[in-house]
């Protein structure tokens, strides 16, 4: 009898565990309401050696992903990039054909290959840069939420010539 109880209370405790471990997909932190908005400040392009103003909206296209379009007068483009968690950062990498171009691989699924107790699903940077990139892997931009700014380096062409350009904004 003392047994079944035993087990009992195991099984019980074992089943809660679960359930709240197999739930936390439902606590996925929010990290692009943190960065929504509009940013102003320059593009600063190496090639040319001037500095131009610039504007970058940030919108939400899905969970922890963001659409920016910058625009001014030396850009006009619009890309994707998934949201990481980097304590007082909020870096930033490609998603779909255009992190398989820049990396040469596709993403794994990350909601699925993170550890629960220390990553909360995937947001991870420390993890992202694990499981998905060789050290030599560069990324272009980031936010820093507590001061509003929002900072990424372009590779651009022009006339066969590539060259940097780099948005620095701060939040309206």
């Amino acid at each position: 009898m003392k047994t079944l109880k035993i087990l009992t209370i195991s099984i019980v405790v074992i089943l809660v565990t679960l359930n709240v471990a197999c739930n936390k997909k439902n606590n996925i932190k929010d990290l692009s309401s943190e960065i929504l908005g509009t940013y102003t400040g320059t593009l600063n392009s190496n090639n040319q050696k001037s500095i131009t103003d610039a504007v970058a909206d940030v919108t939400e296209s899905g969970d922890n992903q963001i659409e920016i379009h910058c625009y001014g007068n030396e850009i006009d483009t619009t890309f994707v990039q998934r949201l990481f968690d980097d304590g007082d950062t909020i870096q930033m990498c490609s998603t779909g054909d255009d992190f398989y171009n820049e990396y040469g691989h596709q993403m794994t699924n990350q909601s699925e290959h993170h550890d629960m107790m220390t990553d909360t699903n995937g947001l991870s940077w420390m993890h992202h840069m694990d499981e998905e990139h060789n050290e030599n892997d560069k990324h272009f931009g980031f936010f820093k939420p507590s001061e509003g700014t929002f900072s990424y380096t372009f590779n651009l062409m022009s006339g066969g010539v590539s060259y940097t350009a780099v948005f620095n904004g701060t939040k309206k």
